[in-house]
């Protein structure tokens, strides 16, 4: 009966140090999870707007203020050097 009681007692022991210990990793491992998804949101804010940059870059000609833009410019370039050799 003693060896089972002793035996008992070592794992009563041997549970109580991993809820133990196991709890505190379990805690810290909470607060990095808390301060990772703030980084995380921040670096998934900054992605979403690199991506929104980049098609847009890609697809500037289907815009029509930037056809309108170019046509504009040509127009008064052709205008310019038209008044220049008159002069």
């Amino acid at each position: 009966m003693g060896k089972v009681t002793r035996c008992l007692e070592d794992h009563d022991h041997r549970i109580r140090t991993i809820e133990i210990e196991g709890s505190s990793k379990a805690e810290e491992a909470l607060v990095t999870v808390g301060k990772l998804t703030v980084r995380v949101a921040a670096v998934e804010k900054i992605c979403n707007s690199d991506q929104a940059v980049d098609l847009a870059q890609t697809n500037w000609w289907d815009s029509i203020y930037a056809k309108a833009g170019i046509l504009t410019g040509i127009a008064l370039g052709i205008a310019a050097v038209i008044m220049d050799v008159l002069r």
